[in-house]
């Protein structure tokens, strides 16, 4: 059976590259997965050059949209990003990926659980999804996309719903 190529953020495959040099170690993905998916590992913040440690950072709206700033001093990182998100995307369609699982609550990686925030930095009551997150939508419309918080739906998703055979 030909494995499956599965695009997930670094941090959830034990790469210390969150924000504060630690990672979300997803050990029931790997588990689950190690026989049946090879892993592309993928870390926007990492990858477009951000440093590890870094400055925290989270979105806001704006009237130019959605802006990825950083929480302490307000500087705006999204065409930093954005040039490294094209960049990325071209480079991952040529690996034909079946899917994408990222990191939940990420401004990055969140999927419609990313904190939203208004100009002046307060917290709105609305979730979002991260700059990356939104991307991978855009350019892979028909691609299975999930988090960790919902892993048996992205299995399910990729035709591997377990009902205890799968295991």
């Amino acid at each position: 059976m030909k494995k499956l190529k599965i695009c997930v953020s670094a941090c959830l495959l034990g790469f210390k590259y969150r924000y504060d040099g630690t990672s979300d170690f997803f050990t029931e993905l790997v588990e689950r997965l190690k026989d049946k998916a090879d892993f592309i590992p993928v870390c926007p913040e990492v990858e477009s050059g951000l440093p590890v440690p870094r400055d925290k950072m989270h979105l806001r709206t704006s009237s130019r949209g959605t802006r990825l700033v950083k929480v302490e001093t307000g500087e705006d990182m999204t065409g930093f990003l954005d040039r490294w998100v094209d960049v990325k995307l071209e480079q991952l369609a040529e690996r034909n990926p079946d899917g994408f699982l990222l990191h939940s609550r990420s401004p990055c990686c969140g999927l419609n659980s990313t904190k939203f925030h208004n100009p002046a930095g307060k917290l709105l009551p609305q979730k979002t999804s991260g700059i990356f997150a939104a991307a991978v939508r855009r350019r892979f419309p028909s691609l299975p996309v999930g988090d960790e918080t919902d892993l048996e739906t992205f299995l399910g998703k990729l035709g591997l719903r377990d009902n205890g055979k799968n295991r």
